[in-house]
């Protein structure tokens, strides 16, 4: 005989809510993991991508790769043919190739030195350079070992590839350290030239 006295079985509303709400915390947490992940892989490939361009520019000076140039002084025309039509010659540039950087850019400014007596010249440009293939991913700073840089120029001159540091930076300094920033996260990671040794690491 079937007790009627006898509880039906089953979940109470306040156990469905607390199931509920705990499933949300964790999959927040998830979420909140993948995306740091996330973040954590898009600054390192930043940090990857500007080791290989600073190597990149190095080995170019190395081979002696040419670039195309106006020979009428106008400018670099790798990427733009039509600034100088008739006059854009393929040459090597006199001072090698380089890099330009400043605080809070996402991008670089590669060039090709072609006065090799002289700092970089807007005329030099070749193109700009994103820091991050993703995006996302900024300068936030540039540091010797005992002052702060507010622009800075890597050149790799010829015939042997050496660094040189130019720009806002005493002619003496021969570490370099830049700091890159994911912009949604706040997480560093710092890239160090050495221009005597000619080593280009990145760090944590």
């Amino acid at each position: 005989m079937l007790d009627i006295n006898k509880k039906n079985s089953g979940f109470t509303l306040i156990e469905i809510l607390i199931s509920i709400t705990i499933f949300a915390i964790i999959m927040v947490l998830v979420i909140a993991n993948l995306r740091s992940g996330q973040f954590s892989s898009q600054l390192n490939l930043a940090a990857t991508n500007l080791v290989s361009e600073l190597r990149q520019k190095q080995n170019m000076t190395l081979a002696g790769q040419f670039t195309k140039i106006c020979d009428d002084g106008a400018g670099n025309c790798e990427d733009n043919s039509d600034l100088c039509p008739e006059h854009c010659v393929s040459q090597f540039p006199l001072g090698g190739y380089g890099l330009v950087f400043d605080p809070d850019a996402e991008k670089l400014i590669f060039f090709a030195n072609n006065n090799e007596e002289a700092p970089y010249e807007e005329t030099e440009k070749v193109r700009e350079v994103p820091i991050s293939p993703t995006g996302q991913v900024k300068i936030k700073e540039i540091n010797t070992l005992t002052e702060g840089v507010s622009h800075l120029e890597i050149i790799f001159a010829p015939p042997r590839g050496e660094a040189s540091f130019s720009g806002d930076i005493l002619a003496d300094r021969d570490i370099i350290t830049i700091t890159l920033e994911h912009i949604n996260s706040g997480e560093q990671k710092s890239i160090t030239i050495n221009k005597i040794s000619g080593r280009i690491d990145a760090n944590d």
